[in-house]
C-alpha cells in the first residue's frame, strides 16, 4: 500500500513584517523594522553599486572587504579581537548590483559594535600588508575553483548568456585582474561606493526608528550632498539560436550542466506566475525535472531549475551533474520537457501542490531578522512597492491553471538557449555537436 500526503487547499493569511521607510536626503534612505521578539541588533549598509559597475573585475568585492582589515586607530588584529570580545558578526562584500556592510550583535553591545563599524567605514586605511594577504587568498581561491566543474560550468554559462554585459565576468575577478588591483584602485573605488552612490540603511532591532537614527548619526559620517551617479545600462544580446559552451575538465567521468536562457526580471508583471511555473518545472523536489531525470531515468542524484534575477538581466536556468555517457540524453530530455510544458496546462492536483509549497516559502523566508532585511533590500534595490511580498502572496493564492499556462507558453520554449557543460572536452564535443554551435570557455 502506498501512502501519499494529502494536498491541502487551505490558504493561510500572510503579512510581511511591518517596516518604516524614511528618506533622509536625495541619496540616503533608511528602512527600519522594529522587532520586540529578538535580542539581536542588525544593521546593513548598502551602496547601490556593485561589481557590474567596476572597471577591473573583482575590484568592488575586494574594496568592500578591505574596509574591515584595518583603520587609522585599529589594526586588523585589534578589529578581530574586539569582534570576538563583543560576539558580533561583521562582514563586507559585493554582489553584482550592490555593495554591503552587515553587522549583527546582541542588543546590549550595539553601541560598541556601531563604533567599530563606523570606524571601518569612516577611517579605513587599506594597509598594504592586508591588501597583499587578501589578494593572495582570492587568487588561491580562484585557482582552486578552476578545478571545480560546477564553477567552470557556471562561469561558462554566464560568459555565453551575457556576451556584452559585465555579468559575464566572475564576481571576484580572475587571477590576472585581482593581481593587477592597486591600493589606489581600492581607495578610489571605495570613495565611489560610499560618497558618490546612493546609500541605503536597513536595520532591525528592538529600537524605534528615531533611536536608531540617533545612534547612526553618532557613529557615521554620511556625505550625501551630491546626486548619485546613474549606472550605465547595456541591452543584452538575445542569442539567435541554441549554443554550446564547453569548459574542459580533463578525463572527467561526470559532466556538470548549466542550461538556460534570458528571461524576465522581478519587476515584470509575469514574474510571480513565472516563479510558480518554475517551481512546478524544476524548483522543488516534486518537480517535473526531478521526477523525470532523477526518479524515472536515474541520470542524476539531483537536478533543479531557478530564476536568477538581476538589475540588468535575468536568466532561467537548469543545473545538474550527470555521468558523461548521459550528457546528450539529459539535455534532450530537458528540452523535451520544456517543449511539453509549453503545450499542456498543469493538472489541478499538481498545480495545488506546487501552489501550497510556494505559499509556504513566504512564511519560512520571514522568520529571522536577516531574512527580513534581505527581502527589504530587494524591495529597495529593484524599486518595488512596499507591499510587494503581500501582493505576490495574494497573486499566487488567486492564480488559476489557465493563467499559469499563458506564462508556460511565453517563457519555457527551448529556444535561444545556452548549454554550458564542464567535463571531458573531446567527449563533449561529440556528444553535444547536434545541439548548436560549440565555443569554449577558459578561466
Amino acid at each position: 500500500m502506498k501512502f501519499k500526503p494529502p494536498v491541502s487547499e487551505k490558504i493561510y493569511d500572510f503579512k510581511f513584517p511591518s517596516f518604516t521607510k524614511r528618506t533622509l536626503s536625495p541619496n540616503l534612505e533608511i528602512y527600519h523594522c522594529k522587532r520586540d521578539d529578538t535580542p539581536l541588533f542588525n544593521i546593513k549598509i548598502i551602496s547601490k553599486s556593485g561589481s557590474y559597475d567596476e572597471e577591473i573585475p573583482g575590484l568592488t568585492y575586494l574594496s568592500a572587504q578591505m574596509t574591515t582589515k584595518g583603520t587609522k586607530k585599529r589594526s586588523q588584529e585589534k578589529l578581530a579581537d574586539e569582534m570576538d570580545f563583543l560576539g558580533l558578526n561583521l562582514n563586507a562584500g559585493a554582489s553584482w548590483d550592490m555593495s554591503y556592510w552587515n553587522l549583527s550583535c546582541m542588543e546590549e553591545n550595539k553601541e560598541n559594535a556601531l563604533d567599530l563599524l563606523g570606524d571601518c567605514i569612516n577611517n579605513s586605511n587599506f594597509p598594504k600588508r592586508e591588501i597583499d594577504i587578501s589578494k593572495g587568498r582570492i587568487v588561491a581561491d580562484i585557482s582552486q575553483k578552476k578545478a571545480e566543474p560546477s564553477y567552470l560550468a557556471k562561469q561558462a554559462f554566464y560568459s555565453g548568456i551575457y556576451q556584452n554585459n559585465p555579468y559575464r565576468n566572475p564576481l571576484t575577478g580572475d587571477e590576472k585582474s585581482v593581481s593587477a588591483i592597486s591600493r589606489n584602485n581600492l581607495i578610489n573605488r571605495f570613495n565611489e561606493l560610499f560618497y558618490e552612490k546612493n546609500i541605503t540603511i536597513i536595520s532591525s532591532s528592538q529600537n524605534n526608528l528615531e533611536d536608531t537614527l540617533n545612534l547612526l548619526n553618532r557613529y557615521f559620517k554620511f556625505d550625501n550632498g551630491t546626486e548619485g551617479k546613474q549606472r550605465n545600462r547595456i541591452r543584452n544580446i538575445i542569442p539567435k539560436h541554441n549554443s554550446i559552451r564547453i569548459a574542459s575538465k580533463e578525463s572527467a567521468e561526470q559532466t556538470v550542466l548549466r542550461i538556460g536562457k534570458l528571461t524576465i526580471g522581478i519587476n515584470h508583471p509575469d514574474y510571480i506566475p513565472l516563479s510558480l511555473a518554475n517551481t512546478i518545472f524544476g524548483g522543488y523536489f516534486m518537480s517535473r525535472l526531478n521526477g523525470l531525470i532523477r526518479e524515472k531515468l536515474g541520470y542524476t542524484y539531483g537536478i533543479h531549475s531557478f530564476i536568477d534575477y538581476r538589475l540588468n538581466g535575468s536568466t532561467l536556468q537548469v543545473t545538474s551533474s550527470v555521468n558523461k555517457s548521459t550528457t546528450a540524453k539529459t539535455v534532450s530530455e530537458v528540452f523535451k520537457l520544456m517543449e511539453k510544458f509549453t503545450r499542456e496546462p498543469v493538472k489541478v492536483k499538481e498545480f495545488q501542490r506546487a501552489k501550497q509549497y510556494s505559499l509556504g516559502t513566504f512564511l519560512r523566508n520571514t522568520e529571522s531578522n536577516q531574512q527580513i532585511m534581505s527581502l527589504i533590500g530587494v524591495i529597495n534595490l529593484f524599486n518595488l512597492k512596499k507591499n510587494y511580498y503581500e501582493d505576490a502572496y495574494l497573486k499566487i493564492s488567486n492564480l488559476t491553471p489557465e493563467e499559469l499556462f499563458e506564462v508556460q507558453q511565453k517563457y519555457f520554449s527551448p529556444e535561444n538557449m545556452v548549454i554550458a557543460a564542464a567535463g571531458d572536452m573531446k567527449y563533449l564535443e561529440k556528444e553535444l555537436k547536434g545541439f548548436g554551435e560549440i565555443s569554449y570557455y577558459e578561466l
